[in-house]
């Protein structure tokens, strides 16, 4: 299903992107509008293919049945941390093939290399669809464009079977540490908080690089030395937060939220994960 009446940037906004970057968001708003319906038959029977090539035999998924029984019409807000370019690839591939979620997809993204470059367009466009949009730009002077995107999302969000994947921590963590968070940023408790039917779930990934071909690579040769967690949560919930109030201090709150229930998925997998290596410290998904 398309948006009755997609939600455009401004003039304004749309200035603030350079003129390469214009033209990949121009064709990634076109394909995200009009061509939806095709790109997620596309995904079901392509991307999600190609990805479990290169990732499946090493995915290690919890928490599955926290999410198994949610409708396809639901509409739901995933929340996850952010360590690899490729994080929401896998957990699309999980959502695709082991449940009856909605597969209309949003995962927005930082610019850089999925706006900036065309590579970055291609590899959004051939392994997931376009579902990498919209961009989230981070260079202070240019986030005014940010308010298009949340403004889209918000409204793709009041669409049934609507999925949409985000990262509170806004941008990718490369601390060596793969259980460190960086602090978070408010989107993710204003999207929370948006509306009181959406389903927000937690998840917590590692085990991912950003390199395709190293990733396809492990798979068919290592792939038990180097596994893909995914750690799914129970619904959060928001409730005490819809209050009047300071509507800035309570998607704060929101997103503090998501954050300690990914911290808590964390030190559920570091435990599985130790029981699995018998103390051997995981790959770091910072790795590149």
């Amino acid at each position: 299903m398309n948006s009755p009446s997609p939600v455009r940037p401004t003039r304004a906004q749309l200035a603030e992107l350079g003129f390469k970057d214009r033209l990949i968001f121009r064709f990634s708003y076109f394909c995200n509008t009009w061509l939806k319906r095709g790109l997620i038959h596309w995904n079901r029977g392509f991307g999600i293919s190609l990805i479990g090539v290169c990732t499946g035999r090493r995915l290690r998924i919890q928490g599955l049945e926290y999410i198994q029984d949610i409708p396809r019409s639901a509409r739901v807000l995933l929340v996850a941390n952010h360590r690899s370019l490729f994080d929401f690839y896998v957990v699309s591939w999980v959502t695709f093939r082991r449940t009856g979620m909605g597969r209309r997809c949003f995962f927005p993204v930082r610019s850089n290399f999925f706006y900036d470059t065309f590579l970055g367009m291609f590899i959004n466009l051939i392994v997931a669809g376009q579902t990498m949009f919209p961009p989230i730009l981070r260079e202070s002077r240019k986030r005014t464009f940010n308010r298009f995107s949340m403004a889209f999302l918000k409204q793709e969000l009041s669409v049934p079977g609507t999925l949409v994947g985000i990262h509170p921590e806004g941008t990718r963590n490369k601390s060596r540490d793969p259980y460190s968070f960086l602090s978070a940023k408010p989107g993710a408790g204003e999207l929370a908080l948006l509306d009181p039917d959406v389903i927000v779930i937690p998840v917590f990934v590692l085990g991912l690089s950003n390199a395709i071909h190293r990733e396809f690579a492990e798979n068919w040769l290592r792939p038990e030395a180097t596994p893909i967690d995914i750690v799914f949560g129970a619904r959060i919930g928001f409730e005490d937060l819809r209050v009047e109030g300071n509507p800035v201090s309570s998607q704060a709150a929101a997103t503090e939220r998501c954050m300690d229930a990914i911290r808590g998925l964390a030190e559920v997998q570091k435990a599985v994960a130790s029981e699995r290596t018998g103390g051997v410290p995981v790959r770091l998904a910072a790795e590149s």
